[in-house]
C-alpha cells in the first residue's frame, strides 16, 4: 500500500502466538445444534411474563464488578477508545481481504456475518431448489447487507432459483422517526424501495402489531417464504449495563413475525445482536 507520497505504508499484522490455529479453530465451531423432540410443548399463552422477577446473587455481583470497570473508559475519547478495539479484532483483516480479492457490492461486516451462515449452513431449503423459486423476508434489515450478502451467494451457487425478497426496517424518510433510532445509510434502499415494506403507518416499526401482520401478508403473497432473517437492535447507549432487557422486546416481535410468514421448512436466522443503534 502507498501513501499520497509514494513512502510504502505497511499495514499492522497482529501476533500470532504458537496457538493461534487452535484460537481460530475455537472461534469458527462455537456451534450448538438441538434436535427437535416430539415431548417440547410451548407453556400455556396466559403464562407468559407472569413469573415474578428473580436474581441469582453471583451474576449481580459480578455485573456490578464489570460495570464499575467499563465506568473506568469513560475518560478515554470515543475516537480513541474505537480505533483501538479495532486493533485488538482478530477478524479485522477479512473485511479488507474480500475487498481486495473480491469487491462485492456492499460490503459490511453484516455482509461477511451472513456469508459465513450461508456458506456453513444449508440455508437455501430443499424445496427451493426442487421448486427453483424462493421468497425471503428480512426483518429489521437496513442498510440491507444481508439481502447483498444473499445475492451474492445466490448469484454463485443457485442461479437458476427465481428469487424474490421483501424487507423492513425502520423508514428512514418518515419525518416522526427518531434520526438516533434508525440506520442513516440508504444507497441500498434507495434504489430497491419497491421491495421494503413499512407496515400500515408507514413507519416501519416491527413492535406494531398491525405493521408485523401487514408485512406477513406482503411477504406471503409474493409465495411460499422459504427463508427470514432478523438482525435488529435497540440504543443501549443510556442503558448499556440492561441491553437484554431493553433488546428482549423487539427480539420478540421479531421471532413473532418470522414464525407467522415462515412456510413448512423453512430457515429463520435471527441474530441477537447489541448495537447501538435500533434496526427495527
Amino acid at each position: 500500500m502507498f501513501s499520497n507520497s509514494g513512502n510504502i505504508i505497511l499495514r499492522d499484522k497482529p501476533s500470532r502466538s504458537d496457538n493461534s490455529e487452535d484460537e481460530l479453530h475455537d472461534l469458527f465451531n462455537k456451534k450448538y445444534q438441538f434436535r427437535f423432540s416430539d415431548e417440547w410443548r410451548l407453556p400455556d399463552r396466559d403464562s407468559w411474563f407472569s413469573a415474578p422477577p428473580w436474581t441469582i446473587k453471583i451474576l449481580d455481583t459480578m455485573k456490578s464488578r464489570l460495570n464499575f470497570h467499563k465506568s473506568q473508559l469513560n475518560d478515554f475519547s470515543i475516537e480513541e477508545w474505537s480505533s483501538h478495539t479495532r486493533r485488538r479484532n482478530p477478524a479485522g483483516e477479512v473485511s479488507w481481504k474480500i475487498r481486495c480479492l473480491i469487491n462485492p457490492e456492499f460490503l459490511t461486516q453484516a455482509w461477511t456475518k451472513f456469508y459465513e451462515c450461508l456458506s456453513t449452513y444449508k440455508m437455501i431449503p430443499e424445496e427451493a431448489c426442487i421448486t427453483q423459486k424462493m421468497v425471503s423476508l428480512h426483518l429489521c434489515e437496513a442498510p440491507g447487507a444481508f439481502i447483498t450478502s444473499l445475492n451474492h451467494y445466490m448469484q454463485l451457487h443457485h442461479r437458476n432459483i427465481e428469487w424474490k425478497w421483501l424487507a423492513n426496517t425502520l423508514n428512514p424518510y418518515y419525518e416522526e422517526n427518531s434520526p438516533s433510532n434508525m440506520i442513516s445509510d440508504d444507497r441500498f434502499m434507495f434504489h430497491t424501495l419497491s421491495n421494503w415494506d413499512f407496515g400500515v403507518d408507514n413507519t416501519g416499526n416491527l413492535m406494531n402489531w398491525d405493521n408485523s401482520q401487514s408485512i406477513v401478508s406482503k411477504a406471503k403473497s409474493l409465495g411460499k417464504v422459504l427463508l427470514v432473517t432478523a438482525d435488529g437492535s435497540i440504543d443501549c447507549m443510556q442503558k448499556p449495563d440492561a441491553q437484554e432487557e431493553v433488546t428482549s422486546p423487539l427480539h420478540y416481535c421479531e421471532i413473532v413475525t418470522a414464525l407467522q410468514a415462515l412456510s413448512k421448512g423453512g430457515t429463520f436466522i435471527i441474530i441477537f445482536a447489541q448495537s447501538s443503534v435500533q434496526r427495527s
